[in-house]
């Protein structure tokens, strides 16, 4: 059955073994690239409620944004009443697009550094006793492990990696 109707307001629930929306690109025009992190930070700004419509009863809880927020960020609707299936998808799947570049961003720094790490802790200059104080423990650490002997270190589990400054017992 197919009913042609340009608008069709329903006020209630409509339930269906499923929906298509269309979105064949031949359908569709005037398309522009957008970024995907401006996209996250504003859906990260964007207030997400708990609430239930008027006309149900309080326990039957929805959660998601207000028209008025989400149009208010978005400006993707007519009007600030509805807010478009599409849309709100679309705008979810930009955010975890925005969210994917932020991680790996994150992640690729993080790896540099754990290199960079790494790369230091096999320079056999740094191996137990070999390294001067100055160059890698700070002047508090070097005065506390002067005033400790090593045994009370090593109960503590300090010189289990093998970096360690020899104590100079006084």
């Amino acid at each position: 059955m197919k009913i042609n109707l340009k608008e069709l307001a329903i006020i209630g629930t409509v339930t269906a073994n499923g929906v298509l929306l269309t979105s064949d690109r031949n359908v569709k025009e005037n398309f522009t690239s957008l970024n995907p992190q401006a996209v996250l930070a504003r859906v990260v700004s964007l207030p997400v409620t708990e609430w239930n419509y008027k006309t149900e009863d309080q326990a039957q809880r929805h959660i998601g944004p207000l028209a008025q927020d989400f149009q208010a960020a978005f400006q993707l609707s007519a009007d600030d009443k509805h807010i478009s299936v599409v849309d709100e998808g679309g705008v979810a799947l930009a955010a975890i697009q925005g969210l994917n570049q932020k991680l790996e961003a994150e992640n690729a720094a993080l790896k540099a550094r754990l290199e960079k790490i790494e790369r230091l802790l096999e320079n056999p200059s740094l191996k137990r006793g070999n390294a001067p104080a100055s160059s890698w423990i700070p002047a508090r650490t070097q005065r506390h492990i002067v005033r400790k002997s090593c045994a009370n270190w090593r109960r503590r589990g300090c010189c289990t990696r093998g970096y360690f400054l020899p104590v100079t017992h006084s």
